[in-house]
Formats: structure tokens, sequence, C-alpha cells
């Protein structure tokens, strides 16, 4: 009996003592840095950042044509998100749009800085030969936000048809439409992350993806297009450590011409601001406000190319 009081008495002590201690402050933690060290299944990182607040440094939408074979379509076709957007032409230097195929389009444009800057999505073909798709994702920051895709009750893929013939030479998808689809607010932490380098191929296929969509502005009657000998660009692309340098090679009015496209990284400041220095033929077909375009496209430090074109930031 006698240890029985002894062990009773210590756990008494104990829990006297527990219930005596003096409460601490306990230190406010950020939500988004707390989600990180959390399962995947508990995550919400967007409880602190409303998702329509997220910026954009990548914005790619991608289609998947139809299987049949008369599905393609070599017609023009752009995309616009909001009003204030220009039309922006789907144009790779390949051939676009062909039966079964999935085509990437990085877009770039001013007006879309944050995720909420994405109102709705409109295709519009232009001309009369129909296009047939399946399938249209719209991804940020590596991050698939939108599918269009959907099954009918036998599993087969519901696809959508552009045709001027038949008066529907566009698609729309309308804000509430976006913003209950199911990859919506579905997102990791990666999406809200600041890239911190840009490849090579990514940043070839960001430009050529810009003047792709530029060379349907051309002016003074000059009609511009992919020169197909070589498969629009040439892929070898140097750097050293301020800049990257590579060509496109297009046809004005059947003639080829050669672009060179030179991007360069501020090392004397934190903007890591891009210049494009251009030889281009007369009648400028690239805007003038590339700078700004690719400007959102960092992550806020010097950027460092190494000799094959790949870019680090600081």
């Amino acid at each position: 009996m006698q240890r029985l009081s002894v062990s009773l008495s210590l756990i008494l002590i104990t829990a006297g003592n527990i219930s005596c201690q003096k409460k601490t402050t306990v230190k406010k933690r950020n939500p988004i840095n707390d989600a990180a060290q959390m399962p995947d299944k508990f995550k919400n990182p967007f409880s602190a950042v409303p998702f329509d607040t997220v910026k954009v440094h990548s914005l790619i939408i991608e289609s998947t044509t139809y299987t049949h074979s008369y599905n393609g379509t070599d017609d023009a076709v752009y995309v616009k998100f909001n009003d204030a957007m220009p039309p922006y032409y789907l144009d790779n230097s390949g051939d676009d749009r062909e039966k079964n195929q999935v085509d990437r389009y990085y877009i770039v444009d001013k007006h879309i800085k944050r995720i909420g800057d994405i109102k709705y999505i409109k295709l519009v073909k232009q001309g009369h030969d129909s296009w047939t798709y399946y399938d249209l994702k719209i991804i940020v920051n590596g991050q698939v936000i939108f599918s269009g895709r959907k099954n009918d009750p036998q599993g087969f893929p519901v696809v959508v048809v552009l045709n001027e013939g038949d008066f529907q030479p566009e698609a729309l998808y309308v804000f509430n439409t976006l913003r209950s689809n199911q990859f919506w607010n579905l997102s990791d932490l990666d999406i809200l992350k600041q890239p911190q380098s840009i490849n090579r191929d990514e940043l070839i296929k960001t430009m050529e993806s810009m003047v792709g969509s530029s060379m349907h502005y051309a002016a003074n009657g000059k009609k511009y297009d992919w020169d197909k000998s070589n498969n629009g660009h040439n892929v070898t692309m140097y750097g050293s450590r301020s800049y990257a340098e590579f060509k496109l090679f297009v046809t004005e009015n059947t003639r080829k011409k050669n672009l060179t496209v030179r991007v360069e990284s501020s090392l004397t400041n934190n903007d890591a601001v891009f210049d494009v220095f251009r030889e281009l033929w007369p009648g400028d077909i690239i805007p003038d406000n590339i700078p700004s375009y690719l400007n959102r496209t960092n992550a806020g430090g010097p950027g460092i190319f190494d000799s094959i074109g790949n870019l680090s930031y600081q």
C-alpha cells in the first residue's frame, strides 16, 4: 500500500505541474508554409491566397484535334481571355491541328497577369475549313486549371466542331463555366512559386508562339508564314552570361527570311529586364512591347544564360 500511495502522489504532482504551467504566446505561422509541411491530402494552399489572385508566370493553351482525318484544319485560329486582350493567333512552326494531334501554345500577353484576368476562353476559327477538337486545356504555371474534355454516357468524347459554313466559327467558355470546372480550384503549392529558371526549349517555344501570332498582323500587303523547309526555326540556340540568341525562319510573300531574336537579361539591377533585338525585313511584325510581355515570366532577379540558352536566376 505504501508503494501505491507514493506512485499515486507522483502522478498527482506531475498532473499539477502540467496544469500550472505558464501560458506562452504562440507566434502566428504562415498558412502557406504550414501547408507545405502537411500531407498532400490536407493541403489547402489557397486558404490564404485566393485562386484568382495567383500570378501567372506561364500560360499555355492546349488543344487535342479529333481522330478522323477530316477534322484537322489549316485555317487560322485565335484565342482571347478577356475584352482587353487582342486576338492571340495559335500558330506554331509545324503543321497545327492535324488529326489526333496535341498542340501547345505559350500565351504571352500583358493583359493576363493573374488567373483572375482569364474571364472567359473564346476560340475563333477564320475560314471555311472546319476543325473538330475534343479537349481544350488551360495550364498556368505548370498546373492544369481547366479541361473542357467531356464524355457521353457511352464513354465517347464529346467533340466541338468549329465550322463557318454551319455558322459556328467560335467556341466560348464563359466565366461561370471556367470557375465551376473540376480543375479550377484543385491546385498544388507549386502554382504559387516564381520560376527560378526557364529552359532553352521553353524559351524557344514561347518566342515561336509569339512570332507565330504576330505574323497574322502583317502590314503593307505582305503575307508571312513559317518556312516549312526549316521546320520554322533553327533549334541551335546559344547563350553567354547575359543573353541568348536563336533564329526563326519565315517567308515573306514566299521569299525566305531569317529572323534573329536576341533575348538579353539585365545583370546590373534586380529587374531582370529582357530586351529583344530584332533584325527584320521592312514591316515590323513583332510587337514593340515584347520586353514587357516577357518580364512577367521572371523571378525578379538578374538572369544568367548558359552556353546553350538555358536561363537561371541568381
